[in-house]
């Protein structure tokens, strides 16, 4: 499980401003997984990839059926409209996953419940499109 820490200010290291009992009472429910199995469960299907790299990131290159949400567009709270309920799989990644922690840390506070950080393209051997 991971814990947004805060600064002193209470902001956490994307700059959403949370209080602090917020922050340290719930802990954020996410996990971190391989891509290998980020692939596997795209092939299932009935899953959300979000890429949280910028605009001109995912016109670079993305991963197939992927949709761009940027790290700094997202909110706590926030409502994703391609996501059809709270319990829907969200896989999650940007470049090499730091990103992808912060975005799954604000997803899984909002009350997303099935949230994968699939860390960054930088793991990922299956290849890109545009």
């Amino acid at each position: 499980m991971h814990f947004i820490k805060l600064a002193a200010a209470g902001v956490c290291a994307c700059g959403v401003l949370m209080t602090a009992t917020a922050a340290w009472a719930a802990p954020a429910n996410f996990k971190t997984i391989e891509p290998q199995e980020a692939k596997v469960m795209m092939q299932k299907g009935d899953v959300v990839i979000l890429d949280v790299r910028t605009p001109k990131e995912f016109a670079d290159g993305h991963i197939a059926g992927a949709v761009n949400v940027p790290l700094q567009s997202m909110k706590v709270g926030q409502r994703l409209d391609m996501v059809k309920s709270d319990d829907q799989t969200i896989l999650v990644y940007c470049k090499s996953g730091r990103r992808a922690q912060l975005a799954s840390d604000i997803l899984s506070f909002s009350g997303y419940k099935n949230v994968y950080n699939f860390l960054g393209i930088k793991q990922w051997p299956y290849g890109l499109t545009k």
